[in-house]
């Protein structure tokens, strides 16, 4: 491709380099709880990766930190450059980013790489559609001190394996997950503060939830339900009035679909599509719930072996969560069962018609509470497991380096000593002297014989 043909390209993703009074479309929309995070790394010498699930609003970080520097009177404009990759314009190949980037400080910054002397900002959307990216860029990196790396993809695999090798020791990796439902309220412009609550670091305010709970709690279950249901993309949480249809057209074909039938084919070379379909169906249908690879293999018609490489897949391409259950032997740990959760509730309920007024809608709340609080607790601790001996079970145990955490989820607004029966009996087992029980309205502190027992409503979490 010719030079005037990419300098064309480059001055079309970048207008804030001949118009001084540029606006940012994306700056006006509510930031993403990760934001700020990124935010602070960026005096850090260390390229900064974003990646994760399509359509979780990575590109509107890229562009929103493009409005920050632009704000910076320090920073020339030019100094700060955007190119997305998902554009069949550049053929998507290793060299076009080599000639972008050397385009970019040769031909617009008018300088070599050695003569730079002001940070220059690269944010580079949608980086995995360039194959060894990570080479290219591991180049100039090591060439000039001045050039900070932003870049994101929405296959976090992409990334996250072929950079730790290349690029180990210059990346900061983050993962932008699916709304959280403070995100939701906050993009829906509902004005509630939720008081946040961490079992491992013991941080919960009981007078702000109740106050909370005693101006909203019948608010906050109908908007939580919803947000379960059909609220945890950006996109579908800022129309409310989107048709059930329009929703699962856009869950189901533009993210599922996409990624199912595009991202992970070519990653992972596989032909059969159809069979990776089904595995993730089955998850989705029933999330929650032990994986049987043996069963799901005669059901598919496919090995084992193969049921455990989609099942691989799936994980490392964030559309499922797998925890097992837990052992102190690592070794055993591998050989035990596993409970599947799907990504996003939102993928479930599309897939499967439900609604509010669904019949199933009853039937299925609970276990899609339960997949979101392990999503949620998976997305800020490492060590997440369930427990289960014979007929006794609890949904989710937090491994800790001094204590283990364990934590029922029930959804309902009356606690029996029953429900909870489970977790006391794991508490004296493993000595701990805290359990969680996740309720649907309920806030207060229990106790019992073993300890205590800690009630938080779901969305505290």
């Amino acid at each position: 491709m010719l030079i005037e043909n990419i300098k064309s390209y480059l001055y079309d993703q970048n207008p804030w380099w001949i118009k001084s009074n540029y606006a940012v479309e994306e700056a006006s929309l509510p930031r993403r709880e990760l934001f700020n995070q990124i935010m602070k790394q960026l005096s850090s010498r260390q390229i900064i990766s974003i990646n994760g699930l399509r359509r979780t609003g990575k590109t509107t970080i890229l562009k929103q930190m493009t409005a920050v520097f632009l704000q910076d009177k320090k920073t020339s404009a030019k100094n700060i450059f955007f190119f997305s990759f998902d554009q069949n314009l550049v053929g998507r190949k290793t060299e076009m980013l080599d000639r972008i980037l050397t385009v970019y400080i040769e031909e617009i910054l008018g300088l070599k790489l050695w003569e730079m002397k002001h940070r220059v900002y690269v944010l580079l959307d949608e980086i995995q559609y360039v194959p060894d990216w990570q080479a290219i860029i591991k180049r100039f990196y090591d060439q000039s001190k001045m050039i900070k790396f932003i870049v994101s993809g929405s296959a976090s695999l992409f990334i996250r394996e072929k950079s730790k090798e290349s690029l180990a020791g210059r990346i900061f990796s983050f993962t932008l997950p699916i709304l959280s439902f403070q995100e939701y309220l906050l993009i829906r412009d509902i004005d509630i503060l939720l008081p946040k609550a961490d079992p491992v670091n013991s941080t919960f305010d009981f007078k702000k939830i109740a106050e909370t709970l005693s101006a909203y709690s019948r608010k906050i279950s109908g908007l939580f339900e919803d947000y379960l249901l059909k609220g945890q993309f950006p996109e579908i949480a800022a129309q409310a009035d989107m048709e059930p249809a329009q929703v699962k057209q856009y869950l189901v074909d533009s993210i599922l679909g996409k990624i199912l039938e595009f991202d992970i084919p070519i990653y992972f070379n596989i032909k059969r599509v159809d069979e990776i379909r089904s595995i993730f169906n089955v998850v989705a249908a029933e999330t929650g719930s032990l994986m049987e690879y043996d069963t799901i293999a005669r059901d598919v018609g496919i090995s084992r072996n193969t049921v455990t490489e989609y099942f691989s897949m799936l994980e490392r391409s964030y559309l499922i969560n797998m925890i097992f259950n837990y052992t102190r032997s690592v070794r055993k740990g591998l050989r035990t069962a596993k409970k599947g959760y799907v990504a996003s509730t939102n993928f479930s309920a599309a897939l499967a018609n439900v609604t509010p007024a669904a019949m199933q809608f009853g039937q299925l709340i609970g276990h899609y509470v339960e997949t979101n609080s392990v999503n949620s607790i998976i997305n800020k601790h490492p060590h997440v497991y369930f427990i289960k001996r014979r007929e006794k079970e609890i949904d989710l145990l937090i491994k800790e380096p001094r204590c283990l955490i364990p934590i029922e989820v029930k959804y309902t607004g009356r606690i029996r000593p029953e429900d909870y029966a489970n977790l006391t009996f794991f508490m004296n087992q493993f000595q701990c002297r805290r359990g969680f029980v996740f309720t649907k309205n309920i806030a207060e502190v229990k106790k019992v014989a073993e300890g205590e027992i800690i009630f938080l409503p779901v969305w505290t979490i």
